[in-house]
This record gives structure tokens, sequence and C-alpha cells, in this order.
């Protein structure tokens, strides 16, 4: 029998190199998925806390704006459709329309990562 005690194959090294890239693949699409997640919880406890008769259209805007400098992912300043939000009067219901993206970083490409938050928060 022919062992190789202390070597290694290069199909062997091959195939701990790939297994190595796609934990760390996988963790990075983890950390995205938890960073997202993340947004929409400071978003949605922003506006929880500045919730009240004094909260307009403009102030919510500019909470998420502020969560979303906060976490640095890029968005469209100029376009008023990628973040909008909507006040019911007299119920405090809250709707909100969120776009941005982020970008993955897989060392050897990039993924561009584009989300969309529509909710309805509050209210009777």
């Amino acid at each position: 029998m022919n062992y190789q005690r202390g070597r290694i194959s290069i199909s062997s090294l091959i195939f701990f190199l790939a297994l190595l890239y796609g934990m760390f693949a996988g963790y990075r699409l983890l950390s995205a998925k938890l960073l997202t997640a993340g947004i929409e919880n400071d978003i949605k406890a922003s506006l929880y806390l500045r919730q009240g008769s004094d909260l307009t259209p403009a102030l919510a805007r500019d909470a998420i704006l502020e969560v979303l400098n906060k976490h640095k992912v890029s968005f469209n300043r100029e376009d008023e459709e990628a973040i909008w939000v909507d006040i019911a009067p007299g119920t405090y219901r809250t709707k909100y329309h969120v776009e941005y993206d982020f970008e993955i970083d897989f060392l050897f490409f990039k993924q561009l990562r584009e989300v969309t938050i529509e909710k309805t928060e509050g209210g009777e």
C-alpha cells in the first residue's frame, strides 16, 4: 500500500480551498441578510419612537434617511419614489416605502443587492 503521510494532493488542496471559499461566501450572504433585517428593525423602531401628533411625513423620511446613513447603504437621494412616508391623520397609521441597495464583497467579485421595504405600522 502506498500511503501519502503528510502530503497533500493538488485535487484535495483545490477541494479544501473551494470548501473554505464556500464557507466564506455563506457567511457573507448570511451577514447581508442580517443587515437587511437590522435596517428594517431600525426603521420600525425609529418611526415608533417618533410617533405622535407632531410626526409629519418629512420628519419620518428624515428618520429613515438617518437609519440608512448609519448603516452606510446607498440610495438615490433625488428620487422621491425611493423613500416615501404616508401618515393617515387621526389614526397614526404610518405607511412607508424604502428602496436601497448595498454591495456584498466576495473577494473575487461583488454582488449588488437591491432591497425594497414596504410596510404599514401602527394605528387602529
